[in-house]
């Protein structure tokens, strides 16, 4: 590492913000689909085949957004560490 252009604590912070708005919209997404699922039992017509398979399909593209941030929170504490370490040694 020639040189750190970062501070590792505001990564932690952004990585704890990322993390922590993760865990919100995943709540949030039990929420919906707990509605969803009620749903059902009041709309009963045709439509309402079309809009469920548009619906999940929007919830696996939600899904994989979550994943993937969830996969950043860990890469983002994987790389602090070396950071770290790197300016520990250097003052």
């Amino acid at each position: 590492m020639k040189g750190a252009i970062t501070n590792p604590e505001e990564i932690k912070r952004f990585a704890f913000t990322l993390n922590q708005t993760v865990k919100m919209v995943r709540e949030i997404r039990f929420q919906l689909m707990t509605k969803f699922e009620e749903l059902k039992s009041y709309w009963k017509d045709s439509k309402n085949k079309r809009f469920h398979e548009i619906f999940i399909s929007k919830m696996r593209h939600l899904d994989e957004f979550l994943k993937k941030g969830e996969n950043l929170v860990q890469y983002l504490h994987h790389k602090v560490e070396p950071l770290e370490r790197y300016l520990q040694h250097r003052y």
